[in-house]
């Protein structure tokens, strides 16, 4: 365990704290597994009564030989966002990959290694205009994970959690670039109607999956966003028409009053740039 004091004050004051443990799949592969440290049981990222505080979290790294260390779980209403950089560092001389390297110097906030010590995690404060996301060795979340901390803290960076939602956008732009929407020959036909639509979808090989989450089900994604851009793909599936993915979204169970929040400067709604999303990434 690294310089515990490091880590900043204002996350120690909240009770968002887990412990983890690392386990071995049969396949081989290692999976870092979130631990409630009052109990010592399985955490969740979606449950906060198996969340802790600090002080527990730390006590139950001390005197638990089967746990590896202490996490962080971001939450919708918290106003953090965490950046991993993975396999940017050369562990041994400490060097970092030099792309990687300017965008941490461009968020200029709290900055530790990671548990390997080949990647940099990075703790800002800002909001994601739509579910996090995973590409090319970048993760960025601001709900439903957690971070392992380790208060490694990297010498020259700051010590705290600064604001940075114009460097977060323009992160996310660089590293997730909106895909252009791509135009589908066979959708060409007739669009059904929405009834038809969804009753085909029932019957089809994607049909569980659609009634489950159309229902309102979200217990099988870690958050009820990644379940909205589950349906929302279904559905970009069988129709590019935007307009009808918007109307049957809001026939479904997961339709909540978020679908309709300008979450972005040019005032598109979380709705619109889910939909957005799908279409352009909908083969």
């Amino acid at each position: 365990m690294h310089e515990l004091k490091i880590i900043p004050d204002e996350l120690k004051k909240r009770d968002q704290w887990v412990n983890w443990k690392r386990f071995k799949k049969s396949s081989g592969a290692v999976s870092k597994l979130p631990i409630n440290s009052m109990t010592g049981r399985y955490a969740s990222v979606v449950d906060p009564s198996s969340w802790s505080s600090f002080a527990n979290a730390i006590q139950r790294s001390q005197t638990d030989p089967c746990i590896d260390g202490l996490g962080f779980v971001f939450i919708a209403t918290d106003p953090y966002t965490g950046i991993d950089f993975d396999h940017c560092r050369n562990p041994i001389s400490g060097e970092f990959d030099p792309d990687v390297l300017s965008l941490i110097q461009f968020l200029d906030s709290y900055t530790e290694i990671s548990i390997s010590g080949t990647g940099v995690h990075v703790i800002i404060r800002g909001e994601l205009s739509e579910p996090g996301c995973r590409k090319n060795g970048a993760e960025i979340y601001d709900r439903a994970r957690y971070f392992i901390v380790t208060g490694d803290h990297i010498p020259g960076y700051p010590t705290t959690i600064n604001e940075r939602q114009p460097q977060l956008e323009k992160l996310h732009q660089k590293l997730f670039p909106p895909q252009p929407i791509v135009q589908h020959h066979l959708n060409a036909k007739r669009t059904l109607a929405d009834n038809d639509l969804t009753e085909r979808i029932k019957r089809s090989r994607q049909g569980h999956k659609f009634r489950q989450l159309f229902s309102g089900d979200w217990s099988s994604y870690p958050s009820q966003s990644e379940s909205d851009l589950a349906l929302c793909s279904i559905l970009g599936f069988w129709s590019q028409d935007r307009a009808q993915i918007d109307r049957i979204f809001r026939s479904s169970g997961l339709y909540r009053k978020k679908w309709d929040e300008p979450r972005n400067r040019s005032g598109a709604t979380y709705g619109e740039i889910t939909i957005q999303k799908v279409l352009g990434n909908t083969q």
